[in-house]
Parts: C-alpha cells; sequence; structure tokens
C-alpha cells in the first residue's frame, strides 16, 4: 500500500501540537511520568 504522505502530514502535526500541549500544560510532568514507565518496562 503506497503511504498517503497528506494523512502521514497531518498526524505528525497534530500528534506534535498534542505533546506540546501537554508539555505546557503539565511542565512536561505527564510525559516525564510515561517516559520513566517506559525505562521501567523496558
Amino acid at each position: 500500500m503506497p503511504v498517503n504522505r497528506r494523512h502521514y502530514y497531518f498526524v505528525t502535526h497534530l500528534t506534535a501540537a498534542v505533546f506540546n500541549a501537554f508539555s505546557e500544560m503539565n511542565q512536561g510532568g505527564i510525559i516525564t511520568f510515561v517516559i520513566t514507565r517506559l525505562r521501567k518496562i523496558k
């Protein structure tokens, strides 16, 4: 299946926007928690 570049572009920017929003709202608290949790699993 060919990659839908427009869809990929949209998803990438949407993810980035959500990531930035969480960073600003929680000062990276939740993201840091998730990363720490993932590191513990690995």
